[in-house]
């Protein structure tokens, strides 16, 4: 009796001596593994943030910039030519590739705004405008000493606004790539790559829009009267469109990044009408200015035609409505940025949040006030 008592309880004591050094192996390889657990994360996230790294790009080689810069001489190597030649088919082609012209060089000038800080980027920028801008003077000076009336009356506008260039929108384009050097890393290298993904589409278009006043004014006969006459459709409707479409892309990869998440709207927001009164006048001017940039398009003769009173009328529409807009945009923009403690406070959230937005960078988070 008394051994049976005695061998339960040893069976006892052993029992509970192998569930003490089981719990004793179990907390020690426990411990263990969550420590390897930790040690594996650490090494994910290094690896991720190495490939981040790695995958980051801040600025356009060499080659490309080199590209650009080529595209935005096309304007000033014509209106130099002209202007010596005295060519008034040369002088209006100058013109039909201005905007091209400035977009490439806008791109070639945005290429490297990380080295913003650079005295030589600041002069190469300067540089770049001001040969585009004294083109198109040279070229508006051009056409203001032909015996054309209508080219006369062009060539002093084109004067007026080479000054009005030089004076405003120099200063502006500065400020801007001022801005873009001033995100951090991870949004500078997503507007760059979309930017640069942005180009060849952008380019092609305004190729597309612009080649066809050229192919008319080639063959344009002076017997049969001025060019004005026999290509103001399509050079007029060309360069309007085209300036429409500069302003969208502008403000789709060049404004939005900029804007502070305070100032964004939703697809609800937009859809309740749910904005500030500035906000809600700037989707109205920017809808009207695509009406009747598209009602234009719709109107353009590719084989010439004369600028009649109807195109007219839709051409003095379209920069009415669109010098208002860029002015709105300069108000509520420019003033904001410039001399508001959160000119360029964004988040890595708020990049990811538009890397897959639809037009203008309106997403299910928001988006900035001008881009509607």
């Amino acid at each position: 009796m008394s051994s049976d008592l005695s061998s339960e309880i040893m069976m006892k004591e052993l029992d509970k001596r192998v569930e003490e050094m089981g719990a004793k192996i179990e907390a020690r390889f426990s411990a263990k593994l969550t420590s390897l657990q930790e040690e594996v994360k650490e090494l994910r996230e290094e690896l991720r943030a190495s490939k981040a790294v790695n995958t980051q790009t801040f600025k356009c080689s060499k080659g490309w910039r080199a590209m650009f810069q080529a595209g935005g001489l096309i304007t000033p190597a014509l209106a130099a030519l002209g202007f010596m030649r005295q060519s008034e088919k040369l002088l209006w082609t100058a013109r039909s590739f201005n905007n091209f012209s400035m977009a490439c060089t806008l791109l070639a000038c945005g290429a490297n705004p990380k080295n913003f800080g650079s005295w030589k980027e600041k002069a190469y920028m300067v540089t770049s405008i001001s040969i585009y801008y004294l083109s198109v003077y040279t070229y508006g000076l051009g056409l203001s000493r032909a015996d054309d009336d209508a080219a006369v009356k062009s060539g002093k506008m084109i004067i007026m606004m080479a000054i009005f260039g030089m004076l405003v929108a120099l200063p502006g384009i500065l400020t801007l790539v001022k801005l873009f050097s001033k995100l951090s890393d991870a949004k500078l290298s997503s507007v760059v790559l979309s930017i640069f993904q942005s180009a060849a589409s952008f380019l092609g278009s305004l190729l597309y829009l612009q080649s066809s006043s050229f192919r008319c004014i080639s063959q344009s006969d002076e017997k049969l009267g001025s060019i004005v006459d026999q290509c103001g459709n399509p050079m007029q409707p060309a360069t309007v469109v085209s300036a429409y479409l500069i302003v969208a892309w502008a403000m789709r990869y060049a404004i939005a990044p900029l804007t502070h998440a305070s100032n964004q709207l939703s697809w609800k927001d937009v859809m309740d009408l749910r904005m500030s009164k500035m906000q809600f006048t700037q989707g109205a001017l920017f809808s009207t200015l695509t009406l009747i940039a598209l009602v234009i398009f719709a109107n353009t003769n590719e084989n010439g035609a004369e600028y009649d009173h109807f195109l007219q009328l839709l051409v003095s529409g379209f920069y009415i409505v669109f010098f208002s807009y860029l002015t709105l945009l300069f108000c509520e923009f420019g003033f904001r940025q410039l001399f508001c403690k959160h000119t360029t406070t964004t988040t890595d959230d708020d990049t990811r949040g538009r890397d897959n937005s639809g037009a203008f960078g309106l997403h299910e988070e928001g988006m900035s006030s001008g881009m509607i």
